[in-house]
């Protein structure tokens, strides 16, 4: 009898320490580009070439996913271009170390065609790879659940808005 009082205190014991630990989060910062323009937008990224494979790219270091650098943006889209686990740094600092440039032209003929690069930014007033420039953020926490419990994951999203 003593035995078996014995082994469900060390069973509850054990079950009350493994269910209270603590689960650190899952970090991710990514960064988009969000059309707020009455016209349809095509981008263009142009990654650095450590990034590209068969004319994709990788999307992410977390990753081995690979995406097409050509995409468009209907009127109020927006569109996740890369995310990184580093939520230390910045998404101008991000888009410097995987993009050469990025290129955007709107479906209007009469409009610019917008380039942004490190050294520069032509057709809009404000260039993305700054580090002044204007970036939305937005912090999500969310649990992503499996067969096994709960794992919390917490993103910084940042998003350039073209007006």
């Amino acid at each position: 009898m003593k035995i078996n009082n014995f082994l469900i205190i060390i069973i509850s014991s054990l079950t009350i320490l493994i269910c209270s630990c603590e689960k650190k989060p899952n970090y991710s910062l990514s960064i988009s580009i969000k059309n707020e323009t009455d016209d349809t937008l095509t981008v263009n990224l142009f990654p650095k070439s450590e990034y590209i494979s068969n004319g994709m790219y990788n999307i992410s270091d977390g990753s081995g996913a690979y995406r097409s650098p050509t995409f468009s943006l209907i009127p109020g889209s927006q569109n996740d271009f890369y995310s990184t686990k580093n939520i230390n740094t910045t998404p101008n600092a991000v888009a410097t170390t995987v993009f050469d440039s990025i290129h955007i032209q709107s479906s209007n003929a009469n409009k610019l065609k917008m380039s942004f690069s490190p050294k520069a930014v032509v057709g809009y007033p404000m260039n993305l790879y700054n580090a002044d420039s204007k970036w939305h953020f937005e912090k999500i926490n969310s649990d992503n659940k499996t067969n096994f419990g709960s794992h919390p994951y917490e993103s910084h999203n940042y998003t350039f808005v073209i007006l």
